[in-house]
């Protein structure tokens, strides 16, 4: 009898030990799924930060890129505007050293010496702008076509430019030709004033493909964040 009950007692025993081995593998299996899917879903948020952290990295160089490429451009708009203007304003003075503010007859003749000699500087003024016109227009054509890559509109308004004020030079040069010596209802008759316009109207059009090519810009270097775009 006695034997019995050892031999029962142990088999209570392993009986027990099963149980709670089994139970532990019951628990362990849990605790290692939730082990697993919570570094599955920290994962998940580094790969998303990560993403994100290159999305906004490149988005930086972009801008950097933009920026730089951007300054560049306004360089070379700068410089076509300024010859611009410096060769209409030249033209405009040979019209003006047709006028009586310029006659020698309405100064003494100590004075007209220097009413010559500041007349000289108008007109080599004037030479030096027009060479500087010839020498630079094309050049800046070409360059303009360089900083607007996919917009031919950028190259033919700024021909449109060139045509316009040498129209407007043309008429200027004329002008001193035919009127020597103008009078002031001349000048009032603003001469050349029909080229003149013609010269506005076609920078009007050459500043509207601009605006237009600086947004292709900002979608070519990839700066979709418009409230970051200078």
């Amino acid at each position: 009898m006695a034997g019995e009950a050892t031999r029962a007692g142990e088999a209570a025993a392993v009986e027990a030990r099963g149980f709670w081995s089994r139970l532990e593998r019951v628990a362990g299996s849990k605790v290692m799924a939730a082990v697993v899917a919570l570094l599955g879903t920290a994962g998940a948020g580094n790969w998303i930060a990560g993403r994100v952290q290159d999305r906004s990295r490149q988005q930086e160089l972009a801008l950097v890129s933009y920026k730089e490429f951007l300054a560049k451009e306004i360089e070379v708009v700068t410089a076509a505007y300024e010859l611009t203007g410096g060769y209409l304003s030249a033209s405009e003075d040979l019209i003006f050293l047709t006028g009586p503010a310029f006659d020698p007859a309405r100064f003494p003749e100590m004075a007209r010496e220097k009413l010559e000699a500041q007349k000289q500087k108008i007109r080599d003024g004037y030479n030096t702008v027009d060479a500087d016109w010839r020498k630079k227009r094309e050049s800046l054509g070409l360059l303009m076509a360089y900083y607007h890559p996919g917009r031919p509109g950028i190259s033919g308004a700024w021909r449109q430019v060139q045509e316009a004020v040498d129209g407007f030079n043309a008429c200027a040069v004329a002008w001193t030709v035919k009127h020597p010596q103008a009078t002031a209802e001349e000048l009032a008759g603003s001469p050349c004033g029909k080229e003149k316009a013609r010269v506005r109207e076609r920078i009007d059009e050459l500043n509207n493909q601009l605006d237009e090519a600086r947004s292709y810009l900002w979608e070519q270097f990839g700066v979709v964040d418009r409230a970051a775009r200078p």
